[in-house]
């Protein structure tokens, strides 16, 4: 029997980037009520230790708690890299790692593939870990890509100045002879079109967004837990851990709407 449970799904990364899954959820969810909190205060998760991360996703996750979700999505595989293990051990909801999606996807197709991620999630090798344990036969090239998420974040991914900090590590991957690339980052898919008009006439590289495939394995997840919604179309609250106006605009260039951003300390 199926119920109707209108509950909301908590979205979580450090900043704008998990805004890029969010589209994605909404797309193929448009029923369910999503609660977005950005952990701003604490931006970029890429610079910092392991602990800080477990330590500040925790917090998020008790917040959401307290705000009656049923399930929450790491917008963020930085977070899904190193604290995902830890919080599923007491967590009071499903709790969707942000990775194993994509990796799943690509089981079936051997691939030299490229990851671009933040410095943490390189050196936690997650990816590698997921996908060769999916498929031993995949080819991984992993390398961080620190510059972006300032970039992103700041608004400033169209200027020279990022084209040519762009084109310098796409050149990385492209030595490489990689067939496909994946955003190892939630915030790098801003940058696909610039990728795609730096990359050469004869290349063949594509592009791999695992947002995507974290929403597949969203819906898939709620209608085997019978949580879905079928009322309604649903809505979104904003939340930001430090300053909601500043979050407020970045909204509005991600996503095209005017919003308001709450302030939430936890």
């Amino acid at each position: 029997m199926k119920i109707n449970d209108n509950r909301p799904i908590g979205v979580f990364d450090s900043g704008m980037g998990g805004l890029t899954v969010l589209k994605e959820l909404q797309a193929i969810l448009p029923h369910e009520n999503f609660i977005y909190v950005a952990d701003s205060l604490n931006l970029p998760y890429g610079d910092k230790t392991e602990d800080q991360i477990i330590q500040f996703t925790q917090r998020i996750m008790d917040w959401f708690k307290q705000q009656d979700v049923k399930m929450v999505v790491l917008a963020c595989h930085t977070s899904s890299a190193i604290a995902h293990a830890s919080l599923i051990q007491n967590a009071a909801f499903p709790i969707l790692c942000s990775i194993t999606p994509i990796a799943e996807h690509f089981k079936n197709q051997s691939r030299h593939i490229g990851i671009m991620a933040t410095q943490r999630t390189t050196q936690s090798k997650v990816f590698e870990k997921y996908f060769l344990s999916h498929n031993n036969d995949h080819k991984l090239v992993s390398l961080a890509c620190p510059e972006f998420v300032p970039l992103i974040e700041a608004q400033q991914i169209d200027t020279i100045e990022s084209s040519l900090i762009v084109q310098r590590y796409l050149n990385e991957f492209l030595d490489r002879n990689i067939e496909t690339l994946i955003f190892g980052c939630t915030h790098y898919p801003y940058l696909k079109k610039m990728l795609e008009k730096l990359l050469p006439e004869n290349s063949f590289l594509t592009f791999e967004d695992p947002g995507f495939y974290l929403a597949l394995k969203t819906s898939k997840t709620l209608e085997e837990l019978n949580l879905k919604n079928n009322g309604l179309n649903g809505a979104t609250k904003f939340y930001s851990t430090h300053a909601p106006d500043i979050f407020a605009e970045k909204i509005k260039f991600a996503l095209d709407i005017k919003t308001n951003v709450n302030l939430v300390k936890a």
